[in-house]
């Protein structure tokens, strides 16, 4: 029995829910008293951006058909798990509730009532923890447990974590800004992807795919043991793009790996849902081979502003980690590993922001970062405008064996960095191209559009010289405030206790929307591990102990 309509369950038919299901007693997060309606959770981790409380909190079911705040107080510090309130979402989100008398458990997600005083909540979902049955809009799958999903799905639909979700062909979520319909997928859900099985989530469409620490989403490949075995995740949004198709306008092309799919739009401000402690692995796939273009972990295409994207950690894709195309979506906490191809790249006016990423090629390496203007030759003429405007700051950049680059840059991008780091690319820390046919060199427009401050680069060789260039790129950019070629010290990502990294004087905050951090590079300090309770299983063996 699942509730997928956010409309709050009635007191008297929870009660009746939690009397009729009948799964054996698992570790529980929390505790239900029908008799009493109160609900009793040991530990509640107060989640905001990076920072955790835990606490113990009493809930009371009300007749009402809301559930509100009794008490709460210092809860007891152990490993049990714990029920998490995710503050800037407003979701709490309850992994395991029991019944009292009978032990029955399920999953129960909870949305903050703004404005009402006790801390008051709706109940916006309710599920079973043990899988039951394959729902109206999938199949049943080859094992047990498992639901395939396939073609189009135009209706709002909920995929929960007792359930292995089997994606198979691409999985096209809306109609193209008709028929719209969002995604719900709940912590702790694992979607597995066939060979050519991904997701795509339509303009006019959205997904919240909110985990949590202990709980992450995961999507991956069938085999999980190489690169490629899946497509992967693509959002289509209605912001603004630079390379329009046929000069169209409002400014829209076509999916870089998908020509019948179209992207972008006028909405600056457009939401296309929320990511939030979310694994994407093993994914990556050329469709079209031709013109050597592809899908990549996590594709953001006309994505904007008003997307929530945050903790996700892209692991094994078989080219880019993530490619943004245009738009003006923004991104924190995002964690790139093993990719075949740059890590981070943006195209088509890409003009966003990202805080507090980190970056490390796989064995046979490739380039940390890549931004250019333009799609590969989707753009006959991109050599006159300079579209792309990314912010970043607080970026850690770690290169692999191979002769790649931390950062290059092409023809047609500006780029706003600060307070960060690229160390140990066996190329260059930064690479500006110079394209001969291009109306604006990219090198010769240094001066007015690359901006660097309080950025730390140790390489090989930190900067590519250009021939018959009139200036040195060494030269700018460290005359730049607080750029250095000095050794950042670090163990693994994240900086010694003399590392110059947290000397910086000088928050990496240009505007509202980047948070203030005195600090160059991800972490703060060695003791940030803001990346490691959910990256565990990839990201501790590659780092030593302090």
């Amino acid at each position: 029995m699942r509730n997928d309509n956010p409309t709050p369950l009635a007191f008297t038919a929870l009660s009746v829910l939690l009397m009729t299901l009948h799964f054996p007693v698992a570790a529980a997060t929390g505790q239900f008293d029908p008799a009493t309606g109160l609900i009793d959770l040991p530990r509640v981790d107060l989640r905001q951006g990076t920072d955790s409380t835990l606490v113990q909190a009493q809930l009371r079911l009300k007749p009402d058909n809301t559930v509100e705040l009794i008490s709460a107080g210092v809860a007891k510090n152990s490993a049990e798990p714990a029920v998490t309130f995710d503050i800037d979402l407003g979701l709490t989100h309850i992994p395991v509730i029991q019944h009292k008398a009978s032990g029955e458990e399920f999953y129960v997600k909870l949305r903050v009532i703004p404005g009402i005083a006790p801390l008051t909540f709706m109940i916006e979902h309710i599920s079973p923890t043990l899988f039951s049955a394959c729902p109206a809009f999938s199949q049943t799958g080859e094992t047990s447990g498992s639901c395939i999903l396939s073609g189009e799905i135009k209706q709002d639909i909920t995929l929960t974590a007792n359930t292995l979700w089997v994606l198979d062909g691409i999985v096209f979520i809306g109609g193209d800004n008709m028929d719209s319909a969002t995604l719900t997928i709940n912590p702790g859900t694992r979607i597995v992807g066939e060979q050519m099985g991904g997701l795509y989530i339509r303009r006019g469409s959205k997904i919240q795919a909110t985990g949590t620490p202990n709980q992450p989403i995961i999507m991956t490949g069938k085999q999980e043991q190489m690169a490629g075995e899946w497509i992967g995740l693509s959002i289509a949004g209605n912001a603004p793009l630079y390379d329009c198709l046929n000069n169209s306008q409002p400014c829209e092309s076509y999916h870089e790996a998908l020509a019948t799919e179209s992207v972008g739009g006028t909405d600056p401000n457009d939401n296309s849902g929320a990511l939030k402690y979310l694994h994407i692995k093993y994914s990556g796939q050329v469709l079209r081979p031709a013109q050597g273009l592809t899908f990549n972990g996590l594709d953001l295409q006309g994505v904007g502003r008003d997307t929530l994207i945050d903790f996700i950690h892209i692991d094994h894709a078989a080219y880019h980690a993530s490619h943004i195309a245009g738009g003006t979506v923004q991104l924190q906490h995002i964690v790139m590993t093993e990719f075949g191809d740059a890590g981070l790249r943006w195209s088509a006016g890409w003009n966003g922001k990202a805080q507090f990423m980190v970056i490390k090629p796989g064995e046979y390496g490739a380039d940390g970062i890549e931004g250019s203007a333009y799609r590969h030759s989707l753009n006959p003429d991109p050599a006159d405008t300079l579209s792309s405007q990314p912010v970043l700051a607080n970026i850690t950049a770690l290169g692999g064996p191979e002769n790649f680059d931390g950062i290059r840059l092409k023809t047609g991008t500006r780029l706003y960095l600060s307070n960060s780091v690229f160390s140990g690319f066996p190329g260059y820390c930064l690479k500006a191209d110079h394209n001969q046919d291009s109306k604006t060199p990219f090198p010769d427009a240094l001066r007015d559009n690359l901006r660097i401050s309080h950025t730390f680069f140790d390489c090989e060789q930190n900067f590519f010289e250009h021939d018959n260039l009139l200036f040195s790129i060494a030269d700018f950019v460290t005359a730049m405030p607080g750029n250095s070629t000095t050794d950042p010290k670090l163990n693994g990502f994240y900086p010694n206790d003399d590392s110059l990294l947290l000397s910086v004087d000088t928050a990496s905050k240009d505007d509202p929307l980047l948070k203030p951090a005195f600090y160059s590079g991800a972490f703060r300090d060695k003791n940030d591990r803001w990346m490691d309770e959910w990256t565990a299983d990839v990201i501790a063996p590659k780092v030593k102990p302090f």
